[in-house]
């Protein structure tokens, strides 16, 4: 089959349907790096509220040995 022969109607016919797998592809392929990005960020803000969480565990464990000496 000769691209001459193909009438314009057809050509844009054909490119459509060649195009419309490419962009559901890559569609996809975005969705899935964004997902993979917000669980990265979850991970992230876990990672960065550790210190904090650590010292609130130190503190809770001295406040627990100051009020269980005088008893």
């Amino acid at each position: 089959m000769n691209l001459k022969n193909i009438s314009i109607r057809s050509r844009f016919f054909l490119l459509l349907v060649c195009s419309v797998p490419f962009w559901l592809f890559a569609g996809f392929f975005v969705f899935s790096l964004i997902s993979d990005l917000s669980c990265y960020q979850d991970t992230s803000n876990n990672i960065q509220s550790l210190p904090r969480k650590i010292l609130r565990l130190e503190n809770s464990i001295h406040s627990f040995y100051i009020s269980d000496l005088p008893s």
